[in-house]
């Protein structure tokens, strides 16, 4: 019987580009709120006062069904939203988020070694490899910050820039990108009066 040879098996791995999938408990650790506690929020903090009167009912429902324990996203799909309704409860979602989003930002800053993802994307990157891609249902921009903390470049749809414009993947080239794939958007991510779409 010949010896398995790990490391070989290990490098054939890296070959191949394997794709990251980040899913909500990855950033938990770094102070984001569980998809539990972002439910408690929306439902204590909404202004309900802003909800349409045609929708109170449907916010009651919302609200009766987090309480029951369904889960936020379940109960999402549950209930009949307007437009307007679901913009008042992202709004209430989004500054919680938001808020935890930029003290872990602010720690980066003190701390070069707070995010351990971006030493396995530095490790990968010393590889052959010249792009890594990561999946992520996450709305807070701690992979992003991850790949600025160890200066590795990122495509998240964007172009780069203070104010940052839907682009290509080809709009900036580098020998190495990390290629973010964000399913459920992100807290930087606006849109205007006029329809488009604008990350700060």
């Amino acid at each position: 019987m010949t010896e398995f040879d790990y490391q070989k098996q290990a490098q054939s791995y890296y070959a191949k580009a394997p794709v990251l999938i980040i899913g909500s408990g990855a950033s938990i650790p770094f102070g984001l709120p569980s998809m539990t506690q972002l439910a408690d929020h929306i439902k204590d903090n909404t202004d309900t006062s802003l909800i349409p009167p045609d929708q109170t009912g449907n916010w009651s429902e919302f609200c009766g069904l987090l309480e029951s324990g369904v889960d936020l996203e379940q109960a999402l799909h549950q209930v009949n939203f307007s437009q307007e309704a679901t913009n008042i409860s992202v709004q209430a979602a989004w500054e919680l988020i938001n808020s935890c989003d930029e003290a872990a930002y602010k720690q980066s800053l003190i701390d070069r070694s707070t995010f351990p993802l971006g030493k396995l994307l530095n490790h990968m990157f010393r590889t052959s490899l010249s792009k890594i891609d990561i999946i992520t249902t996450n709305y807070d921009c701690l992979i992003e910050y991850a790949c600025d903390q160890e200066e590795a470049h990122y495509y998240n749809g964007f172009s780069y820039g203070h104010t940052k414009r839907l682009s290509t993947l080809d709009h900036v080239k580098c020998s190495r990108t990390a290629n973010i794939w964000k399913v459920h958007g992100s807290i930087d991510w606006f849109c205007t009066d006029t329809g488009d779409t604008l990350s700060f």
